[in-house]
């Protein structure tokens, strides 16, 4: 059976439009939380060596299609370490599903489209805070006070 990958349109620093399919994560410790990247080179940057090495993450992570992703860890350099993510080519959207479910019941019978829209809508969120973040500190640069 032929796969049907929908892109997820993402716009970069620029603003240009690229697609992508989000990563999705899962937080092993205690919230289970799913935390969504916008891509595997982001992912992989966006987490710490000693936090998988940690357990801190669990051992799979998703594609916004259901593609398993193995999250390790890769050694670089004698004492360096980097995360090392790596597409199986297998698909298991149900335990995705299963994972998301976990904190978010309304995604347990969800489809592609309906996890992609949910990839999408925490990167917006995601986004949206980061921006709102962005704007408080150039603010505070803008009116900071003057010395007399």
């Amino acid at each position: 059976m032929e796969r049907t990958v929908i892109p997820l349109i993402v716009r970069d620093h620029e603003g240009v439009e690229q697609t992508s399919r989000a990563v999705i994560a899962f937080d092993a410790e205690d919230s289970l939380e799913p935390i969504v990247f916008v891509d595997l080179s982001f992912a992989a940057s966006s987490m710490e060596a000693i936090d998988v090495d940690d357990g801190e993450y669990e051992e799979i992570a998703w594609f916004d299609d259901g593609e398993v992703i193995k999250v390790g860890i890769e050694r670089v350099a004698r004492a360096d370490l980097r995360v090392k993510l790596t597409p199986t080519g297998q698909y298991d959207l149900p335990a995705l599903r299963e994972a998301l479910a976990r904190t978010r019941p309304d995604l347990a019978e969800a489809d592609v489209v309906a996890v992609r829209a949910f990839a999408a809508e925490e990167l917006a969120a995601e986004e949206t805070w980061q921006e709102s973040r962005w704007h408080r500190r150039l603010s505070r640069w803008l009116h900071r006070q003057q010395p007399s």
